[in-house]
């Protein structure tokens, strides 16, 4: 069992120092923080903005990654509500959610869509109603909860999340309320930033029972490193 722990170890740790090395003369790849509330610590938050092309392009693989967690681990996405302007996304966000969460990425798909390519208007309701009904929400429903108190308590949450993480750049991750990491701080490479975060998430689960499954996940990516090491 200790020679699983100390390889593990060894693993996060090349892996943080092969992140470093392919980023000279820049800043920390991510930044240590406390967790604004504790249910947190059991999560990965994922900020997003529905005006962010970064966040169009890469929701999906975010969605994906978050599927391939242990069942105690849940990745969260957070609108980013930093002022009144943007509380109508976070509405949007969490109507649906509330309407039917296993859709939700397919509403923020089509909420990309039509903000970003078809020049909708993202300060109109009407955007965000079309959205619930092109991707199959009961839009009823979805009126129902963009009135629903539980969604103005979430956008509070999501505004305290804000002021309390300050994500700097969309998309932004927060893991497990221990660490913040972004793009621009591993030079705009997606890449880089997923074994980023899944080597943070075997650093702060070393020596506990999800081990196996983080193990796992290293070993591709030491894989993958070598491979383009060649």
């Amino acid at each position: 069992m200790r020679w699983a722990l100390s390889l593990l170890l060894s693993m996060t740790l090349a892996l943080n120092m092969a992140v470093a090395a392919k980023l000279p003369n820049v800043e920390a790849p991510y930044l240590k923080t406390e967790p604004y509330a504790p249910g947190d610590l059991n999560r990965v938050l994922y900020f997003f903005s529905y005006t962010c092309p970064f966040c169009a392009q890469y929701d999906s693989q975010f969605y994906v990654w978050g599927n391939s967690f242990p069942p105690n681990l849940i990745l969260e996405a957070v609108p980013v509500v930093e002022d009144k302007s943007s509380i109508i996304y976070g509405r949007a966000f969490y109507a649906a959610k509330l309407t039917e969460p296993r859709k939700i990425a397919i509403f923020n798909s089509y909420v990309y869509y039509l903000i970003q390519s078809a020049g909708k208007d993202p300060n109109s309701y009407l955007t965000y109603e079309e959205a619930a009904r092109e991707s199959g929400l009961r839009v009823t429903e979805f009126k129902q909860h963009w009135e629903d108190p539980k969604n103005m308590e979430a956008i509070m949450e999501a505004h305290q999340r804000y002021l309390h993480y300050r994500p700097r750049v969309t998309p932004t991750l927060v893991i497990k309320g221990q660490f913040i990491t972004d793009p621009d701080r591993v030079t705009g490479d997606y890449g880089l930033l997923f074994k980023l975060a899944t080597g943070l998430l075997a650093r702060i689960h070393e020596g506990t029972a999800d081990r196996d499954w983080f193990g796992e996940v290293m070993k591709e990516l030491e894989a993958e490193s070598r491979t383009d090491a060649q």
